[in-house]
Protein backbone atom coordinates (compact mmCIF):
# COMPACT_ATOMS: atom_id res chain seq x y z
CA UNK A 1 0.00 0.00 0.00
CA UNK A 2 2.95 2.34 0.73
CA UNK A 3 5.07 1.67 -2.11
CA UNK A 4 0.96 2.21 -4.51
CA UNK A 5 0.38 5.73 -2.73
CA UNK A 6 4.81 6.32 -3.58
CA UNK A 7 4.21 5.20 -6.92
CA UNK A 8 1.01 7.85 -7.49
CA UNK A 9 2.12 10.75 -5.64
CA UNK A 10 5.46 10.50 -7.98
CA UNK A 11 3.07 9.85 -11.27
CA UNK A 12 1.09 13.43 -10.07
CA UNK A 13 4.59 15.01 -9.92
CA UNK A 14 5.32 14.16 -13.10
CA UNK A 15 1.84 14.75 -14.40
CA UNK A 16 2.01 18.66 -12.80
CA UNK A 17 5.81 18.88 -14.06
CA UNK A 18 4.39 17.88 -17.59
CA UNK A 19 1.64 20.89 -17.46
CA UNK A 20 3.69 23.44 -16.36
CA UNK A 21 6.67 22.64 -19.16
CA UNK A 22 3.39 22.27 -21.64
CA UNK A 23 2.31 25.68 -20.90
CA UNK A 24 5.77 27.78 -20.32
CA UNK A 25 6.47 25.36 -24.14
CA UNK A 26 3.00 27.04 -25.61
CA UNK A 27 3.19 30.77 -23.69
CA UNK A 28 7.52 31.00 -25.10
CA UNK A 29 6.24 29.49 -28.66
CA UNK A 30 3.42 32.29 -28.97
CA UNK A 31 5.73 35.33 -27.40
CA UNK A 32 8.78 34.01 -30.01
CA UNK A 33 6.64 33.31 -33.01
CA UNK A 34 4.51 36.84 -32.50
CA UNK A 35 7.80 38.80 -32.37
CA UNK A 36 9.42 37.08 -35.05
CA UNK A 37 5.97 37.19 -37.15
CA UNK A 38 4.84 41.19 -36.17
CA UNK A 39 8.46 42.74 -34.72
CA UNK A 40 6.57 43.46 -31.79
CA UNK A 41 8.19 44.91 -28.85
CA UNK A 42 6.30 42.92 -25.97
CA UNK A 43 8.83 44.22 -22.93
CA UNK A 44 6.24 46.89 -22.69
CA UNK A 45 3.14 46.38 -24.53
CA UNK A 46 1.30 49.50 -23.90
CA UNK A 47 4.07 51.06 -25.92
CA UNK A 48 1.92 49.86 -29.19
CA UNK A 49 -0.55 52.84 -29.89
CA UNK A 50 -3.01 50.74 -31.54
CA UNK A 51 -2.82 47.96 -28.32
CA UNK A 52 -3.80 50.84 -26.45
CA UNK A 53 -6.83 51.99 -28.79
CA UNK A 54 -7.96 48.47 -28.18
CA UNK A 55 -7.58 48.55 -24.56
CA UNK A 56 -9.44 51.70 -25.06
CA UNK A 57 -12.54 50.41 -26.92
CA UNK A 58 -12.86 47.56 -24.17
CA UNK A 59 -13.25 50.12 -21.35
CA UNK A 60 -15.77 52.13 -23.69
CA UNK A 61 -17.60 49.10 -24.37
CA UNK A 62 -17.42 50.14 -28.17
CA UNK A 63 -18.17 45.91 -29.46
CA UNK A 64 -18.78 47.41 -32.80
CA UNK A 65 -15.11 48.78 -33.20
CA UNK A 66 -13.14 46.15 -31.46
CA UNK A 67 -14.62 43.39 -33.72
CA UNK A 68 -12.49 44.17 -37.04
CA UNK A 69 -9.33 43.51 -34.89
CA UNK A 70 -10.67 39.67 -34.87
CA UNK A 71 -9.87 39.90 -38.51
CA UNK A 72 -6.16 41.15 -38.39
CA UNK A 73 -3.09 39.30 -39.59
CA UNK A 74 -1.34 40.62 -36.74
CA UNK A 75 -2.01 37.80 -34.19
CA UNK A 76 -1.08 39.94 -31.19
CA UNK A 77 -3.71 42.66 -31.88
CA UNK A 78 -6.24 39.56 -32.73
CA UNK A 79 -5.20 37.88 -29.49
CA UNK A 80 -5.84 41.35 -27.43
CA UNK A 81 -9.11 41.76 -28.68
CA UNK A 82 -10.10 38.63 -27.93
CA UNK A 83 -9.14 38.75 -24.37
CA UNK A 84 -10.72 42.27 -24.14
CA UNK A 85 -14.07 40.75 -25.43
CA UNK A 86 -13.91 38.49 -22.98
CA UNK A 87 -13.63 41.10 -20.14
CA UNK A 88 -16.75 43.12 -22.15
CA UNK A 89 -18.92 39.78 -21.74
CA UNK A 90 -20.28 40.41 -25.18
CA UNK A 91 -23.18 38.04 -26.24
CA UNK A 92 -24.00 37.34 -29.72
CA UNK A 93 -20.71 37.71 -31.36
CA UNK A 94 -19.99 33.82 -31.00
CA UNK A 95 -19.47 33.88 -34.71
CA UNK A 96 -16.75 36.13 -35.04
CA UNK A 97 -14.68 34.85 -32.05
CA UNK A 98 -14.89 31.45 -33.95
CA UNK A 99 -13.49 32.90 -37.04
CA UNK A 100 -10.86 34.59 -35.07
CA UNK A 101 -9.76 31.00 -33.65
CA UNK A 102 -8.82 29.85 -36.68
CA UNK A 103 -5.55 30.01 -36.67
CA UNK A 104 -2.35 27.57 -35.88
CA UNK A 105 -1.06 29.89 -32.48
CA UNK A 106 -2.30 28.01 -29.44
CA UNK A 107 -2.55 31.12 -27.91
CA UNK A 108 -5.31 32.31 -30.29
CA UNK A 109 -7.13 29.82 -29.95
CA UNK A 110 -6.81 29.87 -25.84
CA UNK A 111 -7.92 33.41 -26.15
CA UNK A 112 -10.88 32.70 -28.38
CA UNK A 113 -11.98 29.96 -25.32
CA UNK A 114 -11.86 32.43 -22.97
CA UNK A 115 -13.70 34.97 -24.68
CA UNK A 116 -16.71 32.50 -25.37
CA UNK A 117 -16.79 31.69 -22.06
CA UNK A 118 -17.13 35.10 -21.01
CA UNK A 119 -20.09 35.42 -22.86
CA UNK A 120 -22.04 33.28 -20.35
CA UNK A 121 -24.53 32.62 -23.51
CA UNK A 122 -25.86 29.37 -23.97
CA UNK A 123 -26.24 29.53 -27.37
CA UNK A 124 -22.06 29.95 -27.27
CA UNK A 125 -22.50 26.03 -25.94
CA UNK A 126 -23.19 25.24 -29.35
CA UNK A 127 -20.01 26.90 -31.13
CA UNK A 128 -17.66 25.28 -27.36
CA UNK A 129 -19.19 21.70 -28.64
CA UNK A 130 -18.44 22.10 -32.20
CA UNK A 131 -14.70 23.15 -31.44
CA UNK A 132 -14.19 20.24 -29.23
CA UNK A 133 -15.10 18.03 -32.13
CA UNK A 134 -11.65 19.28 -34.17
CA UNK A 135 -9.25 21.12 -31.30
CA UNK A 136 -6.15 18.16 -30.64
CA UNK A 137 -4.22 20.49 -28.20
CA UNK A 138 -5.07 19.22 -24.51
CA UNK A 139 -4.47 23.34 -23.37
CA UNK A 140 -6.87 24.29 -25.44
CA UNK A 141 -9.65 22.05 -25.19
CA UNK A 142 -9.12 22.40 -21.49
CA UNK A 143 -10.13 26.17 -21.81
CA UNK A 144 -12.94 24.96 -23.98
CA UNK A 145 -14.12 22.63 -21.41
CA UNK A 146 -14.17 25.27 -18.54
CA UNK A 147 -16.38 27.19 -21.11
CA UNK A 148 -18.30 25.47 -21.70
CA UNK A 149 -18.97 25.26 -17.71
CA UNK A 150 -19.85 28.87 -17.81
CA UNK A 151 -22.16 28.69 -20.72
CA UNK A 152 -24.13 25.28 -21.54
CA UNK A 153 -26.81 23.47 -19.69
CA UNK A 154 -27.58 19.83 -17.78
CA UNK A 155 -27.41 18.01 -21.10
CA UNK A 156 -23.55 19.65 -21.91
CA UNK A 157 -22.92 19.12 -18.29
CA UNK A 158 -24.09 14.95 -18.70
CA UNK A 159 -21.96 15.02 -22.26
CA UNK A 160 -18.39 16.51 -20.28
CA UNK A 161 -19.03 14.51 -17.22
CA UNK A 162 -19.72 10.88 -19.00
CA UNK A 163 -16.36 10.11 -20.49
CA UNK A 164 -12.81 9.37 -18.86
CA UNK A 165 -10.43 11.81 -20.49
CA UNK A 166 -6.62 11.53 -20.79
CA UNK A 167 -4.63 12.80 -17.87
CA UNK A 168 -3.99 15.86 -19.68
CA UNK A 169 -7.32 16.96 -20.26
CA UNK A 170 -9.05 15.99 -16.17
CA UNK A 171 -8.09 19.78 -15.21
CA UNK A 172 -10.27 21.09 -18.06
CA UNK A 173 -13.11 18.65 -17.25
CA UNK A 174 -13.06 19.15 -13.77
CA UNK A 175 -13.12 23.26 -13.85
CA UNK A 176 -15.82 22.74 -16.40
CA UNK A 177 -17.55 20.51 -14.13
CA UNK A 178 -17.13 23.00 -11.17
CA UNK A 179 -18.54 25.86 -13.70
CA UNK A 180 -21.41 24.16 -14.09
CA UNK A 181 -21.87 23.72 -10.47
CA UNK A 182 -21.47 27.49 -9.78
CA UNK A 183 -24.22 28.20 -12.00
CA UNK A 184 -26.59 25.75 -10.25
CA UNK A 185 -26.18 22.78 -12.40
CA UNK A 186 -24.96 19.39 -11.26
CA UNK A 187 -26.08 15.78 -11.55
CA UNK A 188 -24.95 12.04 -10.42
CA UNK A 189 -22.63 11.77 -13.48
CA UNK A 190 -20.92 15.01 -12.63
CA UNK A 191 -20.38 13.81 -8.51
CA UNK A 192 -18.80 10.17 -10.26
CA UNK A 193 -16.57 12.01 -12.48
CA UNK A 194 -15.37 13.77 -9.96
CA UNK A 195 -14.73 10.98 -7.60
CA UNK A 196 -12.84 9.75 -10.54
CA UNK A 197 -10.80 12.25 -10.94
CA UNK A 198 -9.69 12.64 -7.74
CA UNK A 199 -9.00 8.89 -7.52
CA UNK A 200 -6.81 8.35 -10.59
CA UNK A 201 -5.43 11.51 -10.67
CA UNK A 202 -4.44 15.05 -12.10
CA UNK A 203 -2.59 18.41 -12.09
CA UNK A 204 -2.70 20.00 -8.44
CA UNK A 205 -5.53 22.40 -10.35
CA UNK A 206 -7.36 19.66 -11.42
CA UNK A 207 -7.75 17.47 -7.92
CA UNK A 208 -8.49 20.90 -6.60
CA UNK A 209 -11.50 21.74 -8.28
CA UNK A 210 -12.77 17.84 -8.11
CA UNK A 211 -12.10 18.04 -4.32
CA UNK A 212 -14.05 21.41 -3.45
CA UNK A 213 -16.70 20.24 -6.00
CA UNK A 214 -17.25 17.14 -3.85
CA UNK A 215 -17.05 19.26 -0.54
CA UNK A 216 -19.66 22.09 -2.17
CA UNK A 217 -21.67 21.21 -4.75
CA UNK A 218 -22.04 16.96 -4.38
CA UNK A 219 -25.50 16.48 -3.74
CA UNK A 220 -25.49 15.13 0.04
CA UNK A 221 -27.77 11.91 -0.51
CA UNK A 222 -25.29 10.84 -3.77
CA UNK A 223 -22.60 11.14 -1.00
CA UNK A 224 -24.44 9.35 1.79
CA UNK A 225 -25.08 6.81 -0.28
CA UNK A 226 -21.02 6.93 -1.88
CA UNK A 227 -19.77 7.14 1.54
CA UNK A 228 -17.41 4.47 1.75
CA UNK A 229 -15.84 5.19 -1.60
CA UNK A 230 -15.33 9.29 -0.26
CA UNK A 231 -13.74 7.82 3.16
CA UNK A 232 -11.30 5.85 0.68
CA UNK A 233 -10.61 9.16 -1.13
CA UNK A 234 -9.55 11.11 2.17
CA UNK A 235 -7.29 8.20 3.38
CA UNK A 236 -5.67 7.69 0.26
CA UNK A 237 -5.03 11.08 -0.62
CA UNK A 238 -1.52 13.07 0.59
CA UNK A 239 -1.58 16.63 -0.46
CA UNK A 240 -3.15 18.92 2.78
CA UNK A 241 -4.73 20.94 0.31
CA UNK A 242 -6.72 18.38 -1.08
CA UNK A 243 -7.28 16.57 2.00
CA UNK A 244 -8.77 20.04 3.14
CA UNK A 245 -11.93 19.31 1.19
CA UNK A 246 -12.49 15.83 0.90
CA UNK A 247 -12.61 16.17 4.51
CA UNK A 248 -15.94 18.10 4.05
CA UNK A 249 -17.34 15.27 1.91
CA UNK A 250 -16.40 12.79 4.37
CA UNK A 251 -18.22 14.66 7.15
CA UNK A 252 -21.45 15.50 5.14
CA UNK A 253 -21.40 11.37 3.81
CA UNK A 254 -20.66 9.89 7.29
CA UNK A 255 -22.30 13.09 9.67
CA UNK A 256 -22.21 11.87 13.16
CA UNK A 257 -20.36 8.39 12.40
CA UNK A 258 -17.42 10.78 10.90
CA UNK A 259 -16.70 11.79 14.84
CA UNK A 260 -13.91 9.45 15.54
CA UNK A 261 -12.18 10.22 12.71
CA UNK A 262 -12.84 13.81 12.95
CA UNK A 263 -11.85 13.54 16.75
CA UNK A 264 -8.43 12.14 16.12
CA UNK A 265 -7.87 14.44 13.13
CA UNK A 266 -8.41 17.27 16.16
CA UNK A 267 -6.47 15.76 18.09
CA UNK A 268 -3.35 15.45 16.12
CA UNK A 269 -0.91 18.17 14.49
CA UNK A 270 -2.26 18.13 11.14
CA UNK A 271 -2.22 21.19 8.22
CA UNK A 272 -4.82 23.69 9.67
CA UNK A 273 -6.51 24.01 6.89
CA UNK A 274 -8.05 20.56 7.55
CA UNK A 275 -8.91 21.46 10.92
CA UNK A 276 -10.65 24.75 9.65
CA UNK A 277 -12.91 22.88 7.28
CA UNK A 278 -14.09 20.33 9.70
CA UNK A 279 -15.16 23.24 11.53
CA UNK A 280 -16.81 24.80 9.05
CA UNK A 281 -19.01 21.17 8.65
CA UNK A 282 -19.56 21.30 12.64
CA UNK A 283 -23.47 21.33 12.00
CA UNK A 284 -23.17 17.72 11.06
CA UNK A 285 -21.28 16.50 13.88
CA UNK A 286 -22.15 15.79 17.12
CA UNK A 287 -21.92 19.16 19.49
CA UNK A 288 -22.27 17.68 22.64
CA UNK A 289 -18.91 15.27 21.56
CA UNK A 290 -17.04 18.03 19.82
CA UNK A 291 -17.53 21.65 21.89
CA UNK A 292 -14.24 20.91 24.52
CA UNK A 293 -11.93 20.64 21.95
CA UNK A 294 -13.54 23.60 19.57
CA UNK A 295 -12.60 25.34 22.88
CA UNK A 296 -9.30 24.14 23.33
CA UNK A 297 -8.17 25.48 19.66
CA UNK A 298 -10.67 29.09 19.75
CA UNK A 299 -8.01 29.90 22.76
CA UNK A 300 -4.87 28.33 21.09
CA UNK A 301 -2.25 30.33 19.68
CA UNK A 302 -2.82 29.33 15.91
CA UNK A 303 -4.91 33.14 14.61
CA UNK A 304 -6.48 31.59 11.79
CA UNK A 305 -8.02 28.23 13.63
CA UNK A 306 -8.82 30.38 16.64
CA UNK A 307 -10.75 32.72 14.73
CA UNK A 308 -12.32 29.36 13.06
CA UNK A 309 -13.67 27.86 16.12
CA UNK A 310 -14.87 31.15 17.73
CA UNK A 311 -17.16 31.24 15.03
CA UNK A 312 -18.34 27.64 15.42
CA UNK A 313 -19.39 28.84 18.80
CA UNK A 314 -21.03 31.53 18.09
CA UNK A 315 -23.03 28.96 15.89
CA UNK A 316 -23.39 26.28 18.20
CA UNK A 317 -22.91 26.86 21.94
CA UNK A 318 -25.16 26.56 24.12
CA UNK A 319 -26.05 27.37 27.79
CA UNK A 320 -24.87 24.51 29.27
CA UNK A 321 -21.39 25.44 27.65
CA UNK A 322 -21.12 28.88 29.84
CA UNK A 323 -19.09 27.87 32.67
CA UNK A 324 -16.04 26.57 29.82
CA UNK A 325 -17.26 29.76 27.75
CA UNK A 326 -16.35 32.34 30.56
CA UNK A 327 -13.26 30.39 31.27
CA UNK A 328 -12.41 30.89 27.47
CA UNK A 329 -12.63 34.58 27.23
CA UNK A 330 -10.39 34.85 30.20
CA UNK A 331 -7.26 32.55 28.38
CA UNK A 332 -8.00 33.72 24.52
CA UNK A 333 -4.69 34.39 23.16
CA UNK A 334 -6.44 36.08 20.01
CA UNK A 335 -8.37 39.22 20.70
CA UNK A 336 -10.38 38.54 17.63
CA UNK A 337 -11.64 34.87 18.80
CA UNK A 338 -11.69 36.83 22.58
CA UNK A 339 -14.39 39.55 20.94
CA UNK A 340 -16.45 36.80 18.97
CA UNK A 341 -16.73 35.11 22.53
CA UNK A 342 -17.90 38.30 24.60
CA UNK A 343 -20.72 38.46 21.76
CA UNK A 344 -21.89 34.93 22.27
CA UNK A 345 -21.57 35.49 26.28
CA UNK A 346 -23.36 37.75 25.74
CA UNK A 347 -26.25 35.59 23.84
CA UNK A 348 -26.34 33.01 26.86
CA UNK A 349 -27.03 34.66 29.59
CA UNK A 350 -29.83 36.64 27.65
CA UNK A 351 -32.51 37.17 30.33
CA UNK A 352 -30.70 35.93 33.40
CA UNK A 353 -29.71 39.45 35.31
CA UNK A 354 -26.90 38.53 36.70
CA UNK A 355 -24.72 36.47 34.97
CA UNK A 356 -25.38 39.49 32.30
CA UNK A 357 -24.63 41.98 34.58
CA UNK A 358 -21.11 39.79 35.28
CA UNK A 359 -20.82 39.45 31.27
CA UNK A 360 -21.38 43.43 30.34
CA UNK A 361 -18.97 44.19 32.78
CA UNK A 362 -16.56 41.84 30.95
CA UNK A 363 -17.37 43.31 28.03
CA UNK A 364 -16.38 46.83 29.30
CA UNK A 365 -13.08 46.03 30.92
CA UNK A 366 -12.28 44.19 27.17
CA UNK A 367 -13.14 46.98 25.93
CA UNK A 368 -11.32 49.70 27.67
CA UNK A 369 -7.87 47.46 27.64
CA UNK A 370 -8.20 46.73 23.71
CA UNK A 371 -5.35 47.49 22.27
CA UNK A 372 -6.26 48.72 18.86
CA UNK A 373 -9.40 50.81 17.35
CA UNK A 374 -10.30 47.03 15.44
CA UNK A 375 -10.28 45.54 18.02
CA UNK A 376 -12.29 48.24 19.91
CA UNK A 377 -14.53 47.70 17.13
CA UNK A 378 -14.81 44.63 17.17
CA UNK A 379 -15.78 43.97 21.19
CA UNK A 380 -18.56 46.64 20.85
CA UNK A 381 -20.31 44.18 18.54
CA UNK A 382 -20.90 42.24 21.65
CA UNK A 383 -23.28 44.60 22.58
CA UNK A 384 -25.73 43.79 19.83
CA UNK A 385 -27.96 41.72 22.15
CA UNK A 386 -27.92 44.19 25.38
CA UNK A 387 -30.32 47.37 24.38
CA UNK A 388 -29.93 48.49 27.58
CA UNK A 389 -25.92 49.66 26.47
CA UNK A 390 -27.87 52.17 23.45
CA UNK A 391 -27.27 55.00 24.65
CA UNK A 392 -23.12 54.20 24.89
CA UNK A 393 -22.98 52.52 21.67
CA UNK A 394 -24.40 55.45 20.55
CA UNK A 395 -21.82 57.90 22.28
CA UNK A 396 -19.20 55.79 20.47
CA UNK A 397 -20.45 56.08 17.24
CA UNK A 398 -20.98 59.99 17.37
CA UNK A 399 -17.09 60.73 19.03
CA UNK A 400 -14.77 58.24 18.00
CA UNK A 401 -12.37 59.67 15.49
CA UNK A 402 -12.05 55.99 14.01
CA UNK A 403 -14.41 54.58 10.92
CA UNK A 404 -13.56 51.33 11.91
CA UNK A 405 -15.13 52.25 15.27
CA UNK A 406 -18.21 54.18 14.17
CA UNK A 407 -18.99 51.85 11.84
CA UNK A 408 -19.32 49.10 13.71
CA UNK A 409 -21.57 51.19 16.35
CA UNK A 410 -23.99 52.02 13.80
CA UNK A 411 -23.90 47.97 12.99
CA UNK A 412 -24.92 47.20 16.75
CA UNK A 413 -26.94 49.89 16.71
CA UNK A 414 -29.11 48.68 14.35
CA UNK A 415 -29.05 44.96 15.37
CA UNK A 416 -29.89 46.29 18.87
CA UNK A 417 -32.96 47.73 17.22
CA UNK A 418 -33.83 44.07 16.58
CA UNK A 419 -33.44 42.58 19.47
CA UNK A 420 -36.61 41.58 20.97
CA UNK A 421 -35.80 43.25 24.50
CA UNK A 422 -35.57 46.83 22.48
Amino acid sequence: MIQTRQITRIIRQIVELAFIITAIASIAVWLATGQSAQGQDNTNKFSDTVLQHIHDLADQRAVDQLLPYLRDSNMQYRFETLLCLGSVQEKGIEDSIMQAMISNYDGIRIAGAFALGQSYDDSAAVCIRSLLEIEKKPLVRGMLYEALGKTGNLEDLIWLAEDALELQETEGQATGILRFALRGISSAEAHERMVAICAEGSSLAGLTAASYYLARYADIEWLKSNAVLVRQLFDNERNDLIRSQLIKAVIKAEQFEAWPLVENLLNNDIDYRIKVNILNSMAYLPWNKANKLVYKMAIGEHRALAAAAAERIQIHAVYTDLQTHLSAIDQAASWRSRAVLLAKGMDLVEGKKSLTKRMRKNVFDQYEKAGSPTEKAWILKAFGSDPTQYAFVEQEWLKSRYPVISTSAVETLVTMRSSRQY
